[in-house]
């Protein structure tokens, strides 16, 4: 996804309580909480998350989809959160399972989301969101 690099130059979106929901997942991020397309931060627990503003196809409306590490004490187990339904995380549960992806084209997606490309997943463009 870039990199160290490229990770070192998105900005860090400072914790908010309200942000973790009742099963612990990280899916309460809304986009007016992003100054960015691309934010990384920690929450209380030491876990590392990564949020995309996206856009989805003809939708005028933005969303967020926040990945992030799903325990605290594995830090090559990470899974997703979101508001709504639109992600470009098709499978539930982890995406990366002890350092090993479960989706081929996903960590190519992401990487060219992160790069400012569009994706297509089942007929629908999606982009990172200004």
């Amino acid at each position: 996804m870039g990199g160290v690099e490229q990770f070192l130059t998105f900005p860090v979106l400072e914790w908010k309580k309200e942000y973790i929901g009742c099963t612990d997942y990280i899916d309460r991020i809304r986009p007016i909480d992003l100054s960015h397309p691309v934010m990384i931060g920690r929450d209380p627990y030491q876990r590392s998350f990564i949020c995309l503003k996206m856009r989805a196809g003809v939708y005028p409306k933005e969303f967020v989809m926040t990945m992030f590490q799903r325990y605290t004490n594995q830090q090559d187990t990470w899974t997703h959160g979101r508001i709504g339904n639109l992600t470009i995380i098709p499978q539930s549960g982890y995406f990366l399972d002890h350092g090993r992806w479960k989706d081929n084209e996903l960590q190519q997606n992401l990487s060219n989301l992160i790069n400012n490309q569009s994706i297509i997943i089942h007929d629908t463009v999606f982009k990172l969101s200004p």
